[in-house]
């Protein structure tokens, strides 16, 4: 096991037993040691009931150290290493932002809420955000803790995609019990997705896992 950096700061939380990895993104000390909170309710989906139980459960806190550890805890938390998938938040922070807290993407002119959320509408500027890019007008409620907090991004979006897995978002039968098919519904939100080029991208990630190679290059986007 690695442990943690010397200047890092003490781990917060038992991390459901994930190791104190060493820190190969120091910047993203402060968001890693932010702590999250609970969504408001009244941001559930009423277009999709199904992840209300999830949403509930989401809080972005026990864990706060190592980007590693947080994204491994994550998974634990909801239950993908007993299906045998415990990094895949790791394979996903690589595709979405190569484990940088501090990406934005998607970004849009005064962007309508799609799914009948509080608010109707965003300002201008940026809409995903974090080391999994959680979208704010998809999954609303989720900022700015999404950008701020790397645990709380983490838990969010690993429960979007056990929402899905379980088959109790809209898309049902098209991603349930199906690893890459609800890894493939987090970037496109639709069914059957699992051989599409995102998914793909994650499942060849899983497999070489590069975060483990020294050196491992700096990808920006």
């Amino acid at each position: 096991m690695v442990t943690a950096t010397a200047t890092a700061p003490p781990v917060t939380g038992n991390c459901l037993g994930a190791p104190a990895y060493g820190e190969i993104r120091s910047a993203n000390t402060t968001a890693n040691y932010t702590p999250g909170a609970s969504v408001d309710p009244s941001y559930r989906q009423s277009w999709n009931p199904g992840f209300d139980a999830y949403l509930a459960k989401v809080t972005g806190q026990g864990c706060l150290g190592s980007t590693e550890q947080i994204l491994e805890w994550a998974a634990k938390k909801w239950g993908f290493d007993k299906l045998g998938y415990l990094d895949i938040a790791k394979a996903m922070a690589v595709q979405e932002s190569w484990w940088y807290q501090s990406q934005l993407g998607d970004y849009a002119t005064n962007p309508s809420c799609d799914w009948n959320c509080p608010g109707g509408s965003y300002p201008s500027g940026y809409q995903s955000y974090g080391i999994l890019q959680v979208k704010r007008t998809s999954w609303p409620g989720s900022y700015p803790l999404s950008q701020q907090s790397t645990a709380f991004n983490a838990d969010y979006a690993m429960a979007v995609v056990r929402h899905f897995y379980d088959g109790a978002s809209w898309l049902g039968a098209g991603t349930a019990g199906d690893i890459w098919n609800s890894v493939g519904a987090w970037y496109c939100g639709c069914s059957n997705s699992g051989t599409d080029s995102y998914a793909s991208s994650v499942k060849s990630s899983y497999t070489a896992k590069p975060w483990r190679s020294p050196g491992q290059p700096p990808y920006y986007f």
